[in-house]
């Protein structure tokens, strides 16, 4: 197991069934900035080596995310330190993509730009009521990191994602639950109780059955169809397997 490290921009929650990864840049509106992203790369390094099968990913304060840290890009950075941010960006999609924990997202506020790109890996997304979702690159003269344009294409499909890039413009959390860009909609104050739903179904779920779902849709996504056939019968190997070991059969 990887040693635990202090982290000043982010916090680590250990609970029962879960671990929190929470955004802790509260009076900044939880942008992300280049050492807050190479906090939250170690930090899933280290929650993927714990036992806990659920990982909660959430923000402090007012807000969720508000994506990249406008004061940090303006005050100006070299070519090796942006391109030190954007293969951060890039290590933090693979470890949230190819992860076997459950990942479950609670949104509030402003989810925007990086926020919500990495808000997107979640397999259940929970929002207040209330919450705005954007992608201002195009008005900033920016592109999508963190694996985007994949992620948004996945979610939602070719036509929504060119029109939500190509115009930037706010989504509604009623937009957002239209687009299946979010599982649930709730009112702020009940955010906690709906978490708390989500993880109690899913610790009365076969943890080893839920990491070969969850890496069985993984690989549908990523491969072709033929490819997608050999996967399920090799994963219904497994399972028959697991099954017979667990005395269900």
């Amino acid at each position: 197991m990887l040693n635990r490290m202090e982290y000043e921009f982010i916090k680590i929650i250990e609970k029962d069934n879960a671990v929190e990864l929470v955004l802790n840049r509260p009076n900044s509106l939880n942008a992300l900035s280049t050492p807050m992203l190479k906090e939250i790369r170690s930090a899933l390094s280290y929650i993927n080596s714990l036992p806990q099968n659920i990982i909660v990913l959430r923000g402090e304060g007012r807000t969720f995310c508000v994506g990249g840290d406008v004061k940090e890009i303006k005050g100006g950075v070299s070519f090796n330190t942006y391109f030190e941010r954007v293969s951060t960006l890039q290590e933090i999609a693979s470890l949230l993509r190819e992860t076997e924990k459950i990942i479950i997202a609670v949104l509030h506020g402003h989810v925007v730009g990086g926020g919500m790109i990495m808000s997107l890996y979640a397999d259940i997304r929970i929002a207040a009521e209330g919450t705005v979702f954007r992608l201002p690159e195009i008005d900033v003269g920016s592109t999508v990191l963190c694996g985007g344009h994949k992620i948004l294409l996945d979610n939602i499909g070719s036509a929504k994602t060119r029109e939500f890039l190509f115009l930037g413009e706010s989504l509604s959390v009623d937009d957002a639950e239209e687009l299946n860009l979010i599982n649930k909609k709730v009112p702020s104050d009940k955010l906690g109780d709906a978490l708390q739903g989500y993880i109690d179904k899913f610790s009365s779920k076969p943890s080893k059955t839920l990491k070969v779902i969850k890496m069985a849709l993984r690989q549908a996504s990523d491969g072709k169809f033929g490819d997608m056939l050999n996967l399920e019968a090799v994963d219904a190997l497994r399972n028959f397997h697991y099954r017979l070991e667990q005395g269900k059969d």
